[in-house]
């Protein structure tokens, strides 16, 4: 029997809110028995979930094909409000049709301009810090079908209905260029309506749009006013249908959150809420009329600004922390330690007086003297505040901003310390877990869960650099080093779909991809300062990496405009197919230690990068005429490199690691040059004790260009050191996320430079990839995991490592465990899949008790799978 199971429309589980016309449809198959493949497909489509044929948008009959993943659409035309329910049912290799699968849904958003017609709101006074409140009472007169209400706002916003929260989202709408495409949510509020008397209420925040944004202290980046636009639609049973819309009917006050910044916290004062002002009933009599917003003084169906689905998981609360210890720095404060570095927020409980003041302050490190270590915020003031309004027992957790930390320090708090009264709040982007990794390293363990903790508290709404100082942007050099251990660890791909979309609208008119995304930074002195090598990569990088990874050809095809648009900046400041600082602004190797790339190396080694991913894009695109072009241009900037940079010795402008590396994964160097820069490369490493000395860029490319040069013992020494700088240093002084600096804090020094020194930054957490595709051996084939590679390299002194990794197809498993004169492998090769095997060292093995002599990318099919191979006494492979 073969089952489908795990159905997704883009990417989303039953989304609420698609504005597709040809949304994509995905699937996992399950077998009963090993070896199961599909070889055919059916799925149907329909207004109700009885499928019945005068119901049906679309029946592809059975489907001659393989695939699972990214169908697009074909059916009857969609149309707003639509909802879809839809099921599948496949085929297996001896064409026994399996049954239906459960029923999943996807329901339409607002598709057309003219369909809003719902205005933007606000309070008459919105300069003002304080949160505005806003509501509007209507009445439920007939039996509800279904009711929605899509809603976003100039700022954040919380919402209830009568008196409930309807939310498992926060910091909604969320963060894009808000002059340029704001982004919508939908919820369904079905539940939650009464017959009779209902409310619909709502509190706004700064957010992004009006917050602080950047290290330059600058408030309302976007000039907008804090407004909120919400359109209630309630579908009855007897088929007819009503609109609540926000407009001048609404009434609002200021409240009881006074000031709320995701940089200097979030300041209540409880006294100040209107008792029972989210339910029906209250007296609102005293409360003003919402005003309209200069965003309203036109129709919205008028505007420019884009109104979009909100295409990815929302970011939610992912889980909650207790703190392992506390103890007292001074009468009244205590310090807890959560014992994890994260991004969230703190809830606590207290019984306290009316007017009592509880404060909480937050920080990544304490001092010496145990007290708390701020210095690193710059300055983000990361305080939240709350005035308490005298109940029996009192309840807080902040609503519109975050914070990263490990450590609390909290300040009159009216009931003795306790461990059970205050709980960590973790906050990220709800990506889906897929990935996990294990081995005989304790200190290589810590080193895989500190990067997976630094991507959940960065990878929130875009991929910014950190959660805790005044930055957290969505820095663009650092998401495309880490895209592929992203991908490892989590399912990423709607996350990266929504951010490619900030990436290139922030696109200069000369075709400059952004140092930041969405772009908050003004240049000096009117000077376009975009552009920049490995940081302006992300453009074409990323997309390609979604592409390998998950198959999406519809970002290759939606962005192949910027990208050219891009390659032509590169080209226009370039001479004679060198790039310089001279040309544009140049970040370098960041963060190296003691190991200046010259720029110029660095540009013009990313230029040809750029070139080869944007030829092979085409290539997948059929745009053949392009294709010759870039291929002739990429060996252009090869010569121009070799005889700029390369001396007669092999060596490279810099003698560094990374030049080395940039020159040997861009493919820019002869096959004589490449030999004699791979012996540079790894004298400069043996020179320097076995220990790395890159910085952002060399540290994502060291271990995979060691493995393909034939040098994996010495990428195990590397991952293995514990010494400075290493990945192990910081995990031996106590590290529980990936550090900014390699000095972040040193035995010798303590902290570093408290200017720029974060403790969540997963840019060096890159080295995770590594962990998958060489010690654990999985990753993509040519594209995608329908067809893919398991090729472990065991080695340095691990005894056993393994991994998996829950792919579009569904789980793939590997490990290894050496064991006196063997090495045993075990595998498992998902439903609707094959896997090219390769394993280093003795071809013979027992394959399922079976010996055979493996052939060259030795296929499996679907199955699990345990593999023997001899080893020598030194339990070395080769």
């Amino acid at each position: 029997m073969y089952i489908c199971t795990h159905l997704r429309c883009e990417y989303l589980n039953e989304p609420l809110c698609v504005d597709e016309m040809h949304p994509r449809l995905s699937w996992e198959g399950q077998a009963d028995h090993p070896g199961g493949l599909q070889i055919a497909y059916q799925i149907q489509c329909s207004l109700n979930k009885e499928f019945k044929k005068d119901s049906l948008l679309w029946d592809t009959g059975k489907v001659t094909s393989n695939q699972s993943f990214q169908i697009p659409y074909e059916g009857s035309t969609l149309t707003s409000y639509q909802q879809v329910f839809w099921r599948v049912r496949g085929w297996n290799q001896d064409d026994h049709q399996g049954g239906w699968s459960r029923t999943a849904s996807w329901t339409m958003g607002i598709l057309k301009k003219e369909e809003w017609q719902a205005r933007y709101i606000k309070n008459y006074l919105s300069s003002r810090r304080n949160s505005p409140l806003f509501r509007k009472e209507f009445i439920l007169k007939k039996k509800l079908k279904r009711a929605l209400i899509h809603v976003t706002a100039l700022g954040l916003y919380d919402l209830h209905v009568n008196g409930e929260s309807i939310q498992d989202d926060v910091f909604a709408p969320g963060w894009t260029d808000y002059n340029q495409r704001r982004l919508y949510r939908a919820y369904n509020i079905t539940k939650n309506l009464l017959k009779g008397q209902n409310v619909i209420a709502a509190e706004l925040a700064d957010g992004w749009c009006r917050g602080n944004l950047g290290w330059s202290g600058t408030r309302g980046v976007y000039h907008c006013d804090l407004s909120f636009l919400a359109q209630i639609r309630l579908e009855y049973q007897d088929g007819t249908i009503e609109t609540i819309l926000t407009d001048e009917s609404w009434k609002t006050i200021f409240g009881h959150t006074t000031s709320a910044d995701f940089y200097d916290g979030e300041h209540v004062d409880s006294q100040l809420e209107p008792k029972g002002w989210a339910k029906a009933g209250f007296d609102d009599t005293n409360w003003e009329q919402a005003s309209l917003s200069l965003e309203a003084l036109k129709n919205p169906q008028d505007q420019e600004v884009t109104l979009q689905a909100y295409p990815a998981e929302p970011i939610r609360q992912t889980e909650e922390l207790k703190p392992i210890s506390y103890w007292e720095v001074a009468k009244n404060k205590v310090i807890y330690d959560f014992g994890q570095n994260f991004a969230g927020r703190v809830r606590i409980h207290f019984k306290g007086k009316a007017g009592q003041v509880l404060i909480m302050r937050f920080g990544e490190m304490v001092n010496k003297d145990q007290t708390l270590y701020t210095e690193n915020l710059r300055n983000a003031m990361s305080t939240d505040s709350y005035v308490m309004r005298g109940d029996k027992i009192e309840t807080w957790e902040p609503k519109f901003t975050f914070h990263g930390f490990r450590y609390l320090e909290l300040t009159g708090c009216p009931v003795k310390p306790s461990l059970k009264n205050v709980t960590g709040v973790v906050i990220g982007s709800d990506t889906t877990r897929v990935g996990y990794f294990e081995s005989s390293d304790k200190i290589i363990n810590k080193i895989y869960e500190n990067a997976v903790w630094t991507q959940r508290a960065n990878f929130l709404e875009v991929p910014t650099d950190c959660p805790q100082r005044d930055e957290r942007l969505g820095w663009t050099g650092d998401a495309q080093v880490f895209i592929r251990t992203a991908i490892c660890n989590m399912d990423t791909a709607a996350f990266f779909k929504k951010w490619l979309a900030d990436l290139n609208e922030a696109q200069s008119p000369k075709g400059a991809y952004p140092k930041v995304a969405p772009d908050i930074i003004e240049a000096p002195n009117g000077q376009d300062a975009n552009g920049d090598a490995a940081w302006g990569d992300a453009g074409v990088v990323c997309p390609w990496t979604l592409y390998t990874c998950y198959e999406d050809k519809k970002n290759l095809e939606k962005y192949y405009p910027n990208m050219m648009q891009w390659i032509d900046f590169l080209a226009s400041t370039s001479k004679g197919y060198l790039r310089g600082p001279d040309h544009t602004f140049c970040f370098g190797d960041w963060l190296s230690i003691n190991a200046d790339t010259p720029k110029d190396v660095i540009q013009t080694a990313h230029y040809a990068y750029n070139v080869d991913i944007v030829r092979k894009i085409a290539e997948v695109l059929g745009k053949k005429a392009d294709a010759t072009k870039l291929k002739r241009r990429f060996t252009n900037i090869k010569n121009a490199f070799q005889k700029a940079y390369v001396q007669r010795n092999g060596k490279i402008k810099g003698d560094t690691q990374t030049g080395y590396l940039m020159a040997l994964k861009f493919n820019l160097l002869n096959q004589n040059q490449q030999q004699q820069a791979i012996k540079h490369l790894v004298k400069n490493i043996e020179d320097l004790d076995t220990h790395l000395s890159t910085g952002f860029i060399g540290t994502a490319l060291i271990m995979s260009v060691l493995r393909e040069a034939g040098h994996v013992e010495t990428a195990y020494k590397l991952l293995e050191n514990k010494t400075f700088p290493s990945w192990g240093y910081s995990v031996v002084n106590g590290a529980t996320s990936i550090w900014e600096r390699w000095n972040g804090w040193t035995i010798e020094g303590g902290p570093g430079d408290v200017h720029m020194n974060s403790y969540s930054h997963y840019a060096y957490g890159a080295v995770v990839e590594w962990m998958f595709d060489t010690i654990a051996g999985i990753d993509h084939g040519t594209c995608g995991f329908q067809n893919f590679k398991l090729q472990p390299i065991p080695g340095g002194k691990l005894t056993f490592a393994k991994a998996s990794y829950h792919s579009p197809y569904g789980l793939i498993k590997s490990s290894w465990k050496k064991k006196k004169d063997k090495i045993i492998y075990k595998f498992w090769v998902p439903t609707n899949t094959q896997a090219k095997l390769k394993i280093q060292g003795n071809q013979t093995v027992k394959l399922n008790g079976e010996e055979i002599t493996l052939t060259e990318n030795y296929k499996l099919e679907p199955g699990k799978y345990k593999i023997e191979q001899r080893i020598n006494e030194n339990h070395s492979l080769f």
